[in-house]
């Protein structure tokens, strides 16, 4: 629910209940709720824009999906070990949020797309001149000038850090996401992101 927006904390059981059978998940729970309110300013009033490809640095995972907290069973599916989603507010800044589902520190590189790359990628999987159009829409994140990252990470005692981020726009941002957490890059910008006027 975190990583694509749905409000958060939908769940039946009380935290208590879910701390006592698995006490890890109850920690990672907490800690995507104190991420998702240091960060509210994107993930809750926001507009989330198209995540990034990162099976060229990832391979899927397979991880149970349970339908209820109680769902002993639930259903295997395969995931990205590392989940990624892009937000932008009103003055025109980006933040990348990324959460390692995994039990190990994942060091990653992470790159905004040109609108070129985007627009090579839609015409090699067959899109319509229509759909290339959309090259034009917000939904495109282009960065406008090359420009640094600031990262956010989450502590457990509930305080946020923020440092300069290893990289830039233009060569992407080096992020080690720990274990079990969620890192997000803010990106800020002189202009409107995306290719549109």
């Amino acid at each position: 629910q975190f990583i694509w927006g749905s409000q958060f904390g939908w769940s039946n059981p009380p935290l208590i209940a879910i701390m006592q059978k698995d006490p890890t998940t109850a920690n990672f729970i907490k800690h995507i709720a104190r991420v998702w309110v240091n960060n509210a300013d994107y993930l809750a009033r926001g507009k989330m824009l198209r995540p990034m490809d990162l099976s060229g640095q990832l391979k899927p995972i397979k991880r149970r999906w349970a339908m209820a907290w109680n769902d002993e069973k639930g259903t295997e599916v395969e995931l990205m070990p590392v989940l990624n989603s892009i937000w932008q507010i009103n003055d025109g800044s980006v933040a990348i949020v990324l959460v390692n589902i995994t039990e190990n520190p994942i060091d990653i590189k992470v790159k905004l797309p040109t609108p070129q790359q985007i627009l090579a990628k839609m015409m090699s999987e067959g899109a319509s001149e229509e759909t290339t159009r959309k090259l034009n829409s917000p939904e495109f994140y282009p960065m406008p000038q090359n420009t640094i990252g600031m990262l956010r990470q989450q502590k457990d005692d509930g305080k946020q850090i923020t440092s300069i981020c290893d990289g830039d726009s233009e060569n992407g941002f080096n992020v080690r996401a720990p274990a079990l957490k969620c890192v997000v890059i803010v990106i800020g910008s002189e202009k409107k992101y995306g290719v549109h006027n």
